[in-house]
């Protein structure tokens, strides 16, 4: 379980996927978010790639190298421009968490994407999109 977040620097820092969930929660509308695992290894470290312009991301397992699109990006990426994922600190190594908010039908209106630094533990979000259709339910499985 993770501890108070540390929010008395120009960064904010935690120390688990506790204090990462918490933190996307407190920067938006994020109602349930959800940490990332890799499908292939079960592990949770993942350098990211993004693209706030066209609102995508895709994680890359650090363990095995399996890659992985977060909620509907895979229709986005081919026109994308994505950049690295890079915390202050210089690494691009994170925890990985996604933050979904809801219409008030149910169905996923915003998703976003926020990262804890392995190795400082800062805490960013690094990129959120609207979603303007549905069915969404199978947004919060892709992660």
């Amino acid at each position: 379980m993770g501890y108070v977040i540390d929010k008395s620097g120009i960064c904010w820092k935690g120390e688990d996927d506790d204090d990462l969930s918490d933190f996307i929660a407190s920067q938006g509308p994020a109602s349930r978010v959800t940490t990332c695992r890799c499908l292939s290894c079960g592990e949770w470290v993942f350098t990211l790639k993004f693209d706030d312009e066209d609102g995508c991301a895709e994680r890359r397992c650090v363990e095995c190298g399996e890659s992985a699109f977060i909620g509907d990006s895979e229709e986005f990426w081919s026109d994308a421009e994505p950049e690295d994922a890079v915390c202050p600190c210089a690494l691009g190594v994170f925890e990985v968490c996604v933050g979904f908010s809801f219409r008030s039908d149910g169905e996923v209106q915003w998703i976003s994407v926020g990262g804890l630094c392995t190795a400082c533990g800062i805490l960013t979000l690094f990129v959120g999109w609207s979603i303007d259709y549905s069915p969404t339910e199978h947004l919060l499985e892709a992660l």
